[in-house]
């Protein structure tokens, strides 16, 4: 009898303190007892639930955030702040609330359909993450992988891991994409390949969107199933450069950003454009992979993610890449991926060893859409609105100089 009076003082109480407002005394009051009264988290629930029915969104959220900050209580509460302030025109606070917790990403976009073409910078930002049509189907995907996979397999080009292209070939360079939609249709409609058949565009770190993720889902895979259907498309003219990102999805060591696993993200993606898990689908890529150029050369020009470092220069062996058929843990290979030295003295060496004059790479972020590294380096970053490309004939480049006049602004 006096544990049931002592239990109705206490969630009185503390039913009070939420109707108040009073959230700091009220989780103070809950950690306490909770351990005892377990019927106390039925009372924040009722009250959120409340407050939810009423409208009253940023109580349920804070009240959310308070004693349960998970997706079951968040995303109810944030949906309806950011489709509240998206219908208002308070773009700012619909990205900051975005970015900070996870809402109904298809409830989001039917608010976005309605809204008009504007210049308000957050609104742009919030329309360049999403994807508005994100469902795909699964076979025509599988169809699109595995014909993919055959292309690479029997590319006219492959001496193992390195592509060897034509020395009159014309080169349509790109950085890492990382599942930038809108940097890709524009490099898809500039590169012309219908018109010109001597052109050959290159792709690489496509997956791991940089971008925020609406509802923590980063749907960079669908840059990857467009470009795959377009190298099936133009079988001779597309190719994919390895990156880390690749490398590490292939080996299952989860790439890392601000301290957090992206491919937990990049599965979540996944399971919204095949409306679940689609490990057939994950294994497919996965194959593809394997087949990726690690390095692609074009007369006097090598094009790869990356460069060995200046203390993995004397274990690294051109040559091998054209005699290793699969891709497992490798020096060689990593040491392509993974370089962060672009010092002039390294990069040299790095060129002697591939027996060519100039090095395009990706890898690095660049503010300005590229970087002159050093005297025979540039780097490429196709990521962001001040992307860029680069398009040139190797054998018509004598110099530095001519290989940065022929980088070019996505936008």
């Amino acid at each position: 009898m006096l544990k049931s009076v002592f239990t109705k003082k206490i969630s009185s109480k503390f039913r009070k303190l939420l109707e108040e407002k009073e959230y700091n005394k009220a989780k103070t009051l809950y950690d306490k007892h909770i351990a005892n009264i377990l019927s106390l988290r039925d009372v924040w629930i009722h009250v959120y639930r409340k407050n939810l029915k009423v409208g009253a969104h940023q109580t349920a959220l804070t009240i959310a955030t308070n004693f349960e900050n998970t997706r079951q209580w968040i995303v109810p509460a944030v949906t309806s702040l950011v489709q509240t302030a998206l219908c208002s025109g308070e773009y700012k606070k619909a990205k900051e609330l975005l970015m900070q917790f996870p809402a109904h990403y298809f409830s989001i976009i039917e608010i976005l359909k309605e809204i008009k073409p504007t210049k308000n910078s957050d609104l742009k930002i919030i329309l360049e993450t999403i994807e508005p049509q994100p469902r795909r189907d699964k076979n025509q995907v599988l169809e699109i992988l595995n014909a993919a996979l055959v292309i690479l397999q029997d590319s006219i080009y492959r001496q193992g891991f390195l592509f060897e292209l034509p020395e009159d070939a014309e080169l349509f360079i790109t950085g890492d994409l990382h599942g930038n939609r809108n940097n890709f249709e524009i490099i898809k409609s500039k590169a012309k390949l219908q018109k010109h058949g001597n052109r050959h565009l290159i792709f690489q770190e496509i997956i791991h969107s940089r971008s925020f993720l609406v509802d923590y889902r980063d749907v960079s895979f669908l840059e990857v199933i467009d470009i795959l259907e377009l190298l099936v498309t133009f079988p001779n003219q597309v190719h994919i450069i390895l990156g880390n990102h690749d490398l590490n999805f292939f080996l299952n060591r989860s790439s890392m950003r601000s301290k957090r696993k992206l491919d937990d993200y990049f599965f979540r993606g996944i399971e919204l454009i095949f409306g679940g898990p689609a490990n057939e689908i994950i294994k497919k890529y996965k194959e593809i992979i394997t087949w990726m150029a690690a390095a692609i050369k074009c007369d006097s020009m090598i094009l790869t993610h990356s460069n060995p470092s200046s203390h993995d220069m004397k274990n690294f062996d051109f040559e091998r890449l054209k005699k290793i058929s699969t891709l497992k843990p490798k020096k060689t290979i990593d040491f392509l991926v993974s370089g962060r030295d672009h010092s002039e003295e390294t990069v040299k060496t790095f060129l002697q060893k591939c027996e060519s004059e100039f090095s395009v790479i990706g890898h690095e972020f660049c503010r300005k859409g590229f970087s002159v590294a050093n005297s025979q380096q540039v780097i490429i970053d196709s990521c962001h609105n001040l992307g860029t490309y680069l398009l040139c004939q190797p054998n018509k480049i004598n110099s530095i100089e001519q290989l940065q006049a022929c980088i070019h602004n996505l936008r």
